[in-house]
């Protein structure tokens, strides 16, 4: 391994620039490369570092500089290591340095991301302040000199600057050295580092691509919430004689606790607990009671934060007719993507359960002039891997020998057998067989209102909810669904017993491994929360794959090559797509479908399935692709 580790020529880089919005015009001023001096063992005892600027008074200067650089990346046997490479990749391409596909690159954050998933910090100054012992007191000036100046660093002292780049040369190395032996010891954990790398690259595509505008229903929307805003107002000064803020959490308890009596249902998590008025506190409620003022609050959230979310939209777009998200490809302690400048992964479509008062704001975007948008979405993926990694044997089976079959259509059988089974095959256990196959024969709508209300079931019970939260979950009495439930537990019992199983392994172990390899520690008091480490983990493996291959294959067909990705949110992937291919999607979106699917590490089967829009990301429609 020390051989090995010796004989890659490796290097750091790191960049420097006036802003952090490469899409947007900021500009590199300055970078440093870092040459590491190795012991006999393979451990770094120096590190030569080259600081070099780009905004010299000598422009013969600056031009040998970029010169250095774009030579720097001709040389790909040079192995880059930065930390968070994407942001040095972006920098780098719209500041016109060319960066060669085969660059090899490594990042000490994603390693840090890969192998302390619950590390506090994966900042460089901390990660080397913890690990190798590196002071942080120069961090500290640098950022004072920067906010003197306006948060330009390129107007911080030169001298100032040189030391804290020389440092930024350094402590990559420094981490490198130390992250890689780790990965060493585990082929399977690095081969899922390498992964991570790759998807950054896509990920990094993705931002650049950006998503659009529709600037003409962003006005319609924004009409839309002021107006209601003016009837909450309106109405709830006739109700309540007086005016109020409902975004006031102060205001909004007078009204609740003391003017209406309605009863506390949990108290805030904080230093001097108050009575919540969460979300989830105020559906509660508002199932309970019948009374206008619940809905009048939810009205003033719901749009009161659409508003200030469509302002954050056109704040980041920065005039523009799209926006270009930062995407972190890895940020999320489960391994998921998450998104800010602005949060693109918690979009908003239209009304669900849980929001009656919605902003579609999935209306704001759309395809770019000459395109369509194609959104991919993963069926039924968290159940699917929940059956797969419990190797619930019917189940399994079932989607096997169909990989299209309702999973959930066995939850209603559970509970429409007329009591509780003893064995598979026995009379109560066929009667709900039969009545379940009756009633969808006979009644299609009422089996689709059963289906839907017995959906959540099996997430309820693998993911450890008792009967109580079951009976909450189906809106009835424990003893309305007491049968159904001990029928689902006993006929799934490795469904039922997935979450303590989880328990069980991490308080053993003190992480989970996805099927791909990567280990997921848990905090130690909620162990629990390893079962859903465990899904969406996997499940954020299975989309990076996915979005890694779909990227070479539309790299290596160049008529492929105005097909872009432009988003991926949870287990759905949007593409734009051009019109002039529309003729060909029948060939194009199956090949893009199969590889998808194709995950030898999953062994239940995966579908996928397609919508297309050619107005808006929330206007869309099923679209059928055959591949399988």
């Amino acid at each position: 391994m020390i051989n090995k580790i010796k004989k890659i020529k490796v290097s750091s880089f790191d960049v420097e620039t006036d802003g952090l919005y490469p899409y947007h015009g900021n500009k590199i001023f300055s970078y440093c490369i870092g040459w590491p001096v190795l012991d006999n063992l393979g451990n770094p005892i120096d590190c030569r570092v080259e600081v070099r600027r780009l905004d010299n008074i000598d422009s013969e200067i600056n031009k040998e500089n970029w010169k250095y650089l774009q030579d720097y990346f001709k040389n790909i046997s040079i192995v880059k290591i930065a930390h968070n490479f994407k942001f040095e990749l972006a920098m780098l391409k719209m500041n016109g340095v060319h960066v060669p596909d085969e660059t090899v690159w490594h990042d000490t954050m994603i390693m840090s991301q890969v192998l302390r998933n619950l590390a506090p910090s994966h900042a460089l100054d901390y990660l080397c302040w913890e690990l190798c012992g590196y002071s942080r007191e120069l961090d500290k000036k640098v950022k004072l000199a920067a906010k003197a100046s306006g948060d330009k660093y390129n107007l911080v002292n030169v001298n100032l600057m040189t030391e804290y780049q020389t440092a930024d040369g350094e402590r990559p190395i420094l981490l490198y050295y130390t992250f890689i032996k780790e990965f060493m010891k585990d082929s399977r954990r690095y081969a899922d580092y390498l992964n991570e790398i790759e998807v950054v690259k896509v990920t990094q595509w993705e931002e650049s691509n950006g998503i659009y505008l529709s600037y003409p229903n962003i006005d319609k929307l924004v009409l839309w919430m002021e107006s209601e805003l003016d009837k909450v107002q309106r109405e709830s000064y006739d109700l309540l004689k007086e005016y109020v803020n409902l975004n006031s959490d102060e205001q909004v308890r007078r009204i609740l606790f003391r003017k209406y009596k309605m009863p506390v249902l949990k108290f805030t998590d904080s230093d001097t607990p108050k009575p919540s008025t969460d979300k989830d506190t105020l559906f509660t409620l508002r199932e309970k009671y019948d009374h206008p003022i619940l809905d009048l609050i939810l009205k003033q959230r719901s749009y009161t934060k659409g508003l200030a979310t469509i302002k954050g939209y056109l704040r980041h777009a920065k005039g523009k007719d799209h926006i270009n998200p930062n995407i972190n490809s890895n940020a999320a302690r489960t391994s998921r993507k998450t998104s800010n400048r602005p949060n693109m992964q918690n979009v908003s479509a239209d009304a669900g359960p849980k929001n009656p008062f919605p902003v579609p704001l999935r209306k704001c975007f759309r395809a770019q002039k000459g395109s369509v948008l194609l959104p991919v979405d993963y069926d039924g993926i968290e159940m699917r891997l929940i059956v797969n990694n419990t190797g619930e044997p019917e189940l399994l089976n079932l989607m096997k020998s169909d990989p299209a079959a309702d999973i959930h259509y066995k939850t209603v059988e559970c509970f429409l057998m007329d009591g509780v089974f003893a064995r598979i095959g026995d009379p109560i256990y066929k009667s709900g067989i039969q009545q379940a196959r009756e009633l969808k024969e006979t009644d299609l709508k009422k089996f689709k209102t059963h289906r839907k209300a017995y959906k959540g079931i099996g997430f309820c019970i693998a993911y450890g909810g008792g009967l109580d939260k079951v009976a909450v979950t189906l809106q009835k009495t424990v003893d309305e669904i007491k049968q159904g439930d001990s029928n689902y537990r006993y006929r799934f019992s490795r469904i039922a017993g997935f979450t303590q199983d989880v328990i069980e392994r991490v308080r053993r172990d003190g992480f989970i491994t996805t099927s791909f390899g990567r280990k997921l520690y848990v905090q130690k008091d909620k162990p629990y929360i390893g079962a859903n480490y465990e899904i969406q983990g996997t499940a954020a493996g299975i989309l990076k794959r996915a979005q890694v291959k779909v990227y070479d294959y539309l790299k290596t067909n160049k008529y492929l090559s105005d097909i872009k990705m432009i988003l991926d949110v949870h287990d759905e992937i949007i593409f734009q797509y051009p019109r002039s291919l529309l003729p060909y999607k029948d060939e194009i979106l199956p090949e893009i479908s199969l590889l998808m699917i194709d995950m030898p590490e999953i062994e239940i089967p995966l579908r996928v399935s397609w919508s297309i829009s050619t107005t808006n990301w929330n206007d869309k429609k099923d679209l059928k692709v055959i591949y399988a």
